[in-house]
């Protein structure tokens, strides 16, 4: 028995084609708070940061307030996510600028 199957070019091309595509997918919108120099958790590919909630979420976010500050950033699988902890900022978003800038924003 063969560890590597004995398969023809055209099919290994296709095979790592689509694994690289695949991962190129998967972290595609994971480079957005490093280049806004936003710190946060280093996610893994189509998961994000949700391995981070295994002890729960209210655990994850005071780990990621002790360690990064009043703002960081995470993600829920491909989806950026950007936790405020001040509430002065917290108003200006909410309040102040909701309507005209933040926009169709859950």
């Amino acid at each position: 028995m063969e560890l590597i199957p004995n398969l023809s070019m055209e099919t290994w091309l296709l095979l790592t084609t689509s694994l690289v595509l695949f991962y190129i997918y998967g972290t595609y919108s994971h480079g957005i708070f490093k280049k806004l120099r936003i710190p946060g958790p280093k996610p893994l590919p189509l998961f994000g940061t949700i391995h981070a909630y295994g002890e729960g979420a209210w655990k994850f976010d005071d780990d990621c307030y002790k360690k990064y500050g009043k703002i960081w950033g995470f993600y829920d699988g491909r989806q950026p996510v950007l936790a405020i902890t001040d509430p002065e900022l917290i108003k200006v978003v909410l309040v102040k600028e909701c309507y005209s800038i933040f926009t169709n924003r859950r």
